[in-house]
């Protein structure tokens, strides 16, 4: 065996370099870990895939640096719409195009590779950070201290041994993570084959418009996405019996198009067949091998949700490896990871399974569409409960992201750390000794005055992953949220 590198011991190997690996790689490479990405692949998938992300993914790209250079290449999303053969309005999810509570608008369309070329130039600028294209991870041994891992390198089939504290697995669909585990998927019960048709425009067709449509009550439901830079998306449901070789010869695909848009007009980027599954992986923490994103969950993609549950699964593991690693917290911590982040998931795939089922059974007929059009409105559930604290009604909750007095959102100031909120009255009684925290002053900002109040709480506490930890309306209920053994002392008053 060759050696991989100057080291081969690292804090964290990941193993997959989509959105996903290359999040949580930024991620660690804030906090300078000593981190190992590896990906099988030596050059970028070019193709489309995801194409939507909302505010929460934009706070945490905000987070890792790369929020404004890709809020230059995407555009705010419309929202989306159910119709029936007719046209008519059976369910209306519109999108605002103000800026809103997390410092963003609440919807973009995005093409996936452009976020991936970010994300990886980005991750470049950390010496800490080591990026290996062309390597597989082929054998994982679960230590008790360390975990063993044997990467190929493919093209030369020349094999390597590197050890680390933690290995994450962002290695898709069929991960080998997952299989070293031995970790099997929960099926929620939606399972079907649709054709994705990815087009490039060649003439303006703005009268398509830019709201997602999702075409109900026929016999083949499909649904229109325009995405960025003259790229629009259709996908069809396979109800018929052709086999897939004649479904994606390029003539039927075109049929397929005809009501919309016909071969002069655009060419054909992508055609493939998906199979869109609902799964959950049982466990996503055995010991020191961790799964996230597509190996821990599929989402059918009528909500757009599918990238975003995986970015807000490494934004929730993150700090939780940094705080273990560097011997704030034990291995058991990680158990918060999963307790937490599974039935979040599990809510966003169910609500996706729920729409994809309308697509076939809501028409101006059914009993739903001739009640008249369904207003939707966006899921913002709780991640589950982790920590035995007491939980006011605000608790595990995505945190608003306050316009601080001098112009700055708050996430800009305190980056991929814990921030506190304080009213003026309980700021004057605290005192604290570590910047592992740092402490906004209500009286300097009336944005985290409002805040406070509207919630009823004098006191915030704000977990990296800008989910609210606690609150605390005294000294006494503050000192007890912040005994918690991940959390210090705080100072650095803003």
């Amino acid at each position: 065996m060759s050696n991989l590198s100057k080291t081969d011991n690292y804090d964290v190997v990941i193993v997959g370099m989509g959105p996903t690996g290359l999040v949580l790689a930024n991620l660690l490479g804030l906090e300078k870990l000593n981190v190992l990405v590896i990906d099988k692949f030596i050059t970028p998938y070019d193709l489309p895939r995801a194409v939507h992300l909302d505010d929460e993914i934009m706070r945490i790209l905000q987070v890792i640096g790369v929020a404004s250079d890709m809020e230059k290449i995407m555009r705010p999303n419309l929202g989306m719409r159910f119709v029936d053969a007719d046209n008519n309005l059976l369910l209306d999810w519109p999108r605002p195009q103000e800026i809103g509570k997390n410092g963003w608008k609440p919807s973009y369309k995005f093409h996936q590779p452009d976020l991936e070329r970010v994300l990886y130039k980005n991750l470049k600028k950390f010496p800490n950070v080591e990026i290996r294209k062309g390597y597989e991870a082929t054998e994982v041994k679960n230590e008790d201290e360390k975990v063993e891992v044997t990467i190929l390198k493919l093209e030369e089939n020349d094999a390597c041994l590197v050890k680390c504290d933690f290995i994450v697995g962002c290695d898709g669909a069929r991960s080998f993570i997952r299989k070293k585990m031995g970790v099997e998927y929960e099926e929620m019960g939606f399972f079907e084959d649709w054709l994705v048709v990815d087009i490039i425009l060649k003439k303006d067709r703005s009268d398509l418009g830019l709201f997602s449509i999702q075409f109900c009550g026929t016999s083949q439901p499909a649904t229109y996405s325009p995405g960025t830079r003259g790229r629009l998306r259709w996908e069809f449901a396979l109800k018929d019996q052709k086999s897939h070789e004649d479904i994606l010869k390029t003539d039927y695909v075109w049929n397929l198009l005809s009501r919309w848009i016909t071969p002069d007009e655009a060419k054909i980027e992508r055609k493939a067949i998906y199979t869109f599954k609902s799964s959950l992986a049982e466990h996503w923490v055995k010991d020191r091998l961790i799964l996230a994103g597509d190996s821990a969950h599929l989402t059918p993609p009528f909500m757009g949700q599918g990238m975003c549950i995986g970015l807000r699964d490494v934004s929730n593991l993150a700090w939780k490896l940094i705080s273990v690693i560097r011997g704030q917290s034990d291995l058991s911590f990680l158990k918060s990871y999963e307790i937490e982040r599974r039935p979040h998931a599990k809510e966003y795939i169910s609500t996706a399974i729920k729409l994809g089922k309308m697509l076939g059974e809501l028409s101006s007929n059914s009993k739903k569409g001739k009640e008249g059009p369904i207003h939707m409105k966006s899921l913002a559930p709780k991640i589950g409960n982790a920590f035995s604290i007491k939980e006011e009604e605000f608790a595990r909750s995505l945190s608003l992201q306050p316009k601080l007095s001098n112009g700055q959102y708050v996430d800009d100031i305190v980056g991929y750390k814990f921030c506190l909120f304080l009213s003026e009255d309980l700021a004057s009684q605290f005192s604290g000794n570590n910047s592992n925290i740092i402490v906004f002053n209500s009286k300097d900002h009336p944005t985290i005055k409002e805040y406070l109040e509207n919630l009823s709480t004098k006191a915030l506490l704000i977990r990296p992953d800008k989910y609210i930890l606690g609150g605390a309306k005294n000294l006494t209920e503050l000192n007890e949220l912040l005994s918690l053994e991940f959390i210090n002392s705080v100072n650095n008053k803003i």
